[in-house]
């Protein structure tokens, strides 16, 4: 039985969103199970049972919290000069701690973009 994969993006992003329809974007962003389950972050995202979309300014989180692979956010790069309404949006706590996106996070701030949409635990 195949599940439908719903990619939240910056062309289509509802306001809040429960937590299990991203736990099924993340796990599915993510290729392997380890990367998906290394740094706990099945935990971290059931840490929160809705997410609300916000825009924040990317010095407001640390971008250096987790290790990144520089390939990873120049692929991102290249993405996001191509659509960036393709883009899966980042979610982070309600602390401003990375749950998952540091690398479309680094790319975007690499790009020279301020503010991005991410969705926030609530």
């Amino acid at each position: 039985m195949s599940r439908k994969i719903n990619f939240y993006t910056y062309s289509n992003k509802p306001e809040t969103l429960p937590e299990a329809e991203l736990y099924i974007m993340c796990e599915d962003i993510h290729h392997t199970p380890e990367d998906f389950f290394d740094g706990d972050l099945a935990e971290r995202i059931e840490e929160y049972s809705e997410y609300r979309l916000v825009e924040i300014d990317l010095t407001s989180i640390d971008l250096d919290e987790w290790d990144i692979c520089e390939d990873t956010v120049e692929d991102y790069m290249e993405e996001i000069k191509d659509n960036l309404d393709s883009l899966p949006i980042p979610l982070i706590s309600a602390d401003n701690s990375i749950i998952d996106g540091t690398h479309r996070l680094n790319a975007l701030k690499q790009l020279g973009y301020k503010k991005a949409f991410v969705y926030q635990g609530i």
